[in-house]
């Protein structure tokens, strides 16, 4: 299986819970973001400076690893701001149901408990990875990024 697209019961219960659970609040404007309350632990990356660079494209590589690990003990959310979104396991980058960084929405994978996940901003040109598990998993792997801006 690669994934599945939500009913509308399953994706207002997701959509809620999320938007509960992180304070989640979608804004163009700077002020407002970073948009949700990231869970601690948690690391943002801004993309923006990496985004025509060899190591952007190493960032797909990078998440996609993390997320297959995650996955193997379940499947998870893949939620589309605004557009269906997804329940899916990952076999590879072709199986993914919307991209690793934000082409304009906002992009957000989770565990079904939400203790895990990764949230993309498409305004401020970000991902944060949150929860202590996947983070771990993400340990294992040389990070795209050099520093974090929170």
């Amino acid at each position: 299986m690669a994934y599945k697209v939500l009913n509308q019961k399953q994706y207002n219960f997701v959509w809620n819970k999320f938007e509960k659970s992180f304070s989640f609040n979608p804004s163009v404007n700077p002020k407002d973001w970073p948009s949700f309350k990231a869970p601690i632990p948690s690391i943002t990356y801004r993309f923006k400076d990496y985004m025509f660079s060899d190591d952007f494209d190493y960032y797909d590589e990078w998440l996609i690893c993390g997320l297959r690990e995650l996955c193997l003990k379940e499947t998870l959310y893949a939620l589309d701001w605004q557009h269906e979104s997804f329940e899916f396991t990952i076999e590879d980058y072709a199986d993914l149901p919307i991209c690793l960084y934000p082409d304009g929405d906002y992009y957000i994978f989770l565990r079904k408990d939400f203790s895990s996940g990764v949230f993309t901003h498409p305004w401020e040109e970000s991902v944060c990875i949150f929860g202590a598990e996947l983070l771990n998993i993400l340990k294992k792997y040389p990070a795209p990024f050099e520093k974090a801006i929170r």
